[in-house]
């Protein structure tokens, strides 16, 4: 089964270490909500004068395959940046290129962390080895909060492991 606290590891790391984005203490661009949250939600501790990662909670279904329980999960992220005047189309344009660009980026390195732990070269979490990058789709964002537009990106993880019905259990 996905441990969550992992998941949420996972994309606060990428989040930090990459440059365009650059979570810190000092400077929030990152945070976990559910999608009525972040539709719900005033703006609110998030840094959006640069590139924020947004992530949502996955969702998810079973399957029985080789042998094993498949927990596939969908998740999604949304690199959100503010438009400081939302009328300027020229602006607006710049922010979907870039935070389209960022959030490639950090697709790119999910893709890049399932070659490399096969590899045994990196130790990416066990998640990821299910994750596809022909199965990514990403969709326009905004407005949100105070004027943040970007993308929404949804990406397919999981794992397999021993089922976890124990006869002990049932009366």
């Amino acid at each position: 089964m996905i441990d969550y606290s992992a998941y949420e590891d996972y994309f606060r790391d990428l989040a930090t270490r990459y440059q365009k984005i650059g979570h810190s203490h000092t400077s929030n661009h990152f945070a976990v909500m559910d999608i009525d949250d972040i539709l719900s939600a005033m703006r609110s501790d998030l840094n959006f004068e640069t590139p924020s990662l947004i992530l949502e909670n996955p969702e998810g279904k079973f399957s029985y395959h080789n042998s094993a329980l498949r927990d596939e999960n969908f998740g999604a992220f949304l690199i959100l940046q503010q438009c400081i005047n939302r009328g300027d189309t020229q602006q607006k344009r710049e922010v979907m290129d870039h935070t389209k660009k960022v959030g490639a980026q950090v697709i790119s390195r999910m893709h890049i962390d399932k070659q490399t732990r096969f590899k045994g070269t990196k130790d990416a979490p066990r998640f990821i080895q299910m994750f596809r990058l022909e199965q990514v789709r990403y969709f326009k964002a905004g407005p949100l909060f105070s004027n943040c537009y970007g993308w929404r990106f949804e990406f397919n993880i999981g794992m397999e492991d021993a089922m976890y019905y124990d006869s002990e259990d049932w009366d």
